[in-house]
């Protein structure tokens, strides 16, 4: 392997990454985003189903009843 070739494509991509750094930063945002809609949307669900979140009863739509 010629690490001379693979630390001038990583410096590269390192200037790259630096150039595209929004890019960079929607990534890390994204799953933050995704993490609160989903806490958000279980803090809900639970306060329509009570107990849903400490293990209790299912939600009434999984079970029918």
């Amino acid at each position: 392997m010629n690490y001379e070739r693979v630390a001038a494509i990583a410096a590269h991509e390192w200037i790259g990454l630096k150039r595209n750094r929004q890019v960079l930063w929607g990534l890390a945002v994204l799953p933050i985003l995704l993490t609160l809609f989903v806490i958000g949307f279980s803090v809900l669900g639970s306060n329509a189903n009570p107990g849903s979140m400490n293990g209790g009863s299912a939600p009434s739509v999984l079970t029918g009843a």
